[in-house]
């Protein structure tokens, strides 16, 4: 392993690019495994957990950006990029664009006011210090642990208030 700084310390864009990369990944792939879903545009739970924990990602990056400075304005879009970028490529466009995307961010806040986000940020919170550190497989369990537990405990939720109607 050499010294050189582009190796020390991951470049702006790739870190950015992986605050992103990582949950959408890792989002996609458990949309796949679920109910035999194709895309993860179609699972409600898997995009409210690639948001909750894009946001999270974000947030620690705000707080602990060490010696890789990000721009604000990347780190506050983060999270709709990488709505954005699910949702385009099932090919909405205009207005249904952002109208899922104000759905995605009423109900990530319904999540987080009943409690059923926010423990699973301590995963970012472990995630982050490892990418700055360019540890991509640690920090790609940590944002897997994140992004399955999200997707567990909206699970959870869901069955229960299903539950409570019937």
């Amino acid at each position: 392993m050499t010294d050189s700084p582009e190796q020390a310390v991951p470049a702006t864009s790739a870190l950015f690019n992986e605050l992103v990369r990582l949950p959408l990944q890792v989002a996609s792939e458990l949309a796949a495994r679920r109910d035999n879903r194709l895309n993860l545009h179609a699972d409600m739970p898997c995009m409210l957990a690639l948001m909750f924990t894009v946001e999270n990602l974000a947030e620690q990056a705000r707080d602990h950006r060490g010696d890789v400075p990000i721009p604000e304005e990347q780190l506050n879009d983060a999270a709709n990029a990488s709505c954005l970028m699910v949702l385009q490529r099932a090919g909405l466009e205009g207005e249904a664009l952002g109208a899922c995307l104000g759905a995605l961010h009423a109900a990530l806040d319904q999540m987080v006011r009943h409690g059923v986000l926010g423990p699973q940020a301590a995963h970012c919170h472990d995630a982050w210090p490892l990418m700055l550190g360019g540890d991509t497989t640690a920090a790609a369990r940590a944002v897997q642990r994140a992004v399955h537990e999200s997707v567990h405990a909206i699970d959870e939720w869901e069955q229960l208030q299903a539950s409570t109607v019937q």
